[in-house]
């Protein structure tokens, strides 16, 4: 009866490192924001990002979300995930987002969109 206890356990553990050791499968399709308004001069908006649905992912967490200004550097100007409305036209920005597998291994996956932001 031991033998029978030590053996189940032995291969109950067995079976735990096998399914933790899969490789892992970042989500499919890429990263979004929620709709902005045309933004007036000196206004600020915050950023927020829809991430892609997991499932069978094993993403750990999301960092180093950033916007980068592609066009209209003078349109507009960018901190942290903040735009703020600098003069009349139209920025193109880049908004990215890295998936962190987990702290035992050392995969990421970065994600990105682009966005137009018509400033009046």
């Amino acid at each position: 009866m031991k033998k029978r206890m030590f053996f189940s356990a032995i291969f109950l553990l067995f079976c735990l490192i096998v399914l933790t050791g899969c490789d892992p499968v970042f989500p499919q399709g890429t990263i979004s924001i929620v709709p902005l308004e045309t933004l007036s001069q000196g206004t600020t908006v915050d950023i927020e990002i829809i991430y892609p649905p997991p499932p069978g992912s094993i993403v750990f967490s999301w960092k180093e979300q950033n916007i980068e200004i592609l066009k209209g550097i003078d349109i507009v100007t960018v901190s942290g995930l903040s735009i703020t409305g600098l003069k009349p036209g139209i920025a193109l920005i880049k908004v990215n987002a890295t998936a962190y597998c987990s702290p035992g291994r050392q995969q990421e996956s970065i994600y990105s969109t682009e966005i137009e932001i018509k400033v009046k």
